[in-house]
């Protein structure tokens, strides 16, 4: 049975003060499907291609080894263990590319108070919570789409550099006008 994560607005509740009021929330790619990058993901599966070729050659080559020289078996068996190993150390990679961070992406929340915005996001297997007061942010810039997605970034003017991969901005939100609106309504 597959679980889905809680409503944006169901998880930013117990991150609320009190009489705090949750104005608006929403999720990264809410009308959009996630997709990854097509460069990374490319490089990502062609270097998995290659490990599980070269591991494919590796066997055939173990197997015809050992029927005619049993002596010579034992390089084969080296090249298969190192198509091993590489295939284990990408395929986690390439498992993230294509659902790891669209799990993410499903249980990150975004939201905004009458007096924060809030940036709920899983790592590894707890929840962090990042707050900004929007009167303390040295910048908030909107970079709209043409379907009206968009992605709002927050410049806290201190080392931006340490923040999270998915800390500091709203990513592809829906409405994202009216939020920025929102947000620079409440600066």
């Amino acid at each position: 049975m597959k679980t889905t994560a809680p409503s944006p607005d169901i998880a930013l509740r117990p991150y609320l003060r009190d009489g705090e009021e949750l104005r608006w929330s929403g999720r990264p790619y809410a009308s959009v499907r996630y997709r990854p990058h097509w460069l990374k993901f490319a490089t990502v599966f062609f270097f998995e291609a290659a490990a599980i070729s070269w591991e494919v050659d590796a066997i055939k080559g173990l197997l015809v080894a050992l029927r005619e020289d049993p002596e010579f078996a034992i390089f084969e068996i080296v090249f298969a263990l190192f198509g091993l190993v590489a295939n284990v150390a990408i395929f986690p990679t390439l498992w993230m590319f294509l659902v790891g961070a669209g799990r993410q992406l499903q249980r990150t929340a975004y939201g905004v108070t009458d007096s924060r915005v809030l940036i709920l996001y899983p790592h590894k297997k707890a929840m962090i919570l990042q707050e900004y007061t929007p009167n303390k942010l040295k910048s908030i810039d909107l970079q709209p789409e043409k379907d009206g997605t968009g992605t709002i970034t927050f410049g806290n003017g201190e080392d931006d550099s340490e923040a999270p991969e998915l800390g500091l901005a709203f990513y592809h939100i829906d409405d994202s006008r009216d939020v920025y609106e929102l947000i620079s309504e409440i600066r």
